[in-house]
């Protein structure tokens, strides 16, 4: 699991999550592999916390599913995913679709908000840090201790290339 290291030279966290390196990469290479998020592929997944839109738990029916970060960040690490379509980013969705994601980010930010800090955020693309290019966001949930003050007491140093 993911280790928090203070850095007494920053006086900031520095979080380790070694396992994050084995995490797939559909970005490199010449065969793309099948999309664990896409429908039928239920099983390529950890078994789901929550879906929407029917059907039966960890099969095709969903319209918007949440599981577990295979490659988690902190102890609370889980993926939102937006749709069954790798095509279809929020911004295509019809708007009932869009409610129900925000339903999804409303409903599991609640259920965490009492575990610590709870950080909702789509990296979309791979310059963002996204190994998967099918639309999700991801839910961590970071201890109470560790602050997240930093922005507010830094400049910001992360300029997209």
């Amino acid at each position: 699991m993911a280790n928090y290291i203070p850095d007494i030279l920053s006086r900031r966290w520095v979080l380790l999550s070694p396992q994050r390196l084995s995490r797939p990469d559909d970005g490199k290479g010449d065969k793309k592999p099948s999309c664990v998020f896409c429908y039928g592929n239920e099983n390529k997944t950890p078994p789901e916390v929550a879906r929407y839109g029917g059907g039966e738990t960890d099969k095709p029916g969903w319209k918007v599913r949440i599981v577990p970060n295979k490659y988690p960040i902190t102890d609370i690490h889980e993926v939102i995913i937006h749709s069954p379509d790798c095509n279809r980013d929020i911004e295509n969705l019809e708007l009932s679709h869009v409610e129900l994601i925000f339903k999804a980010y409303r409903e599991r930010y609640n259920f965490h908000r009492k575990s610590g800090k709870v950080m909702i955020f789509c990296n979309h693309g791979f310059l963002a840090g996204a190994s998967l290019t099918h639309p999700h966001s991801q839910l961590v949930v970071i201890p109470q201790q560790i602050r997240l003050d930093a922005l507010s007491r830094e400049p910001i140093a992360n300029i997209a290339l």
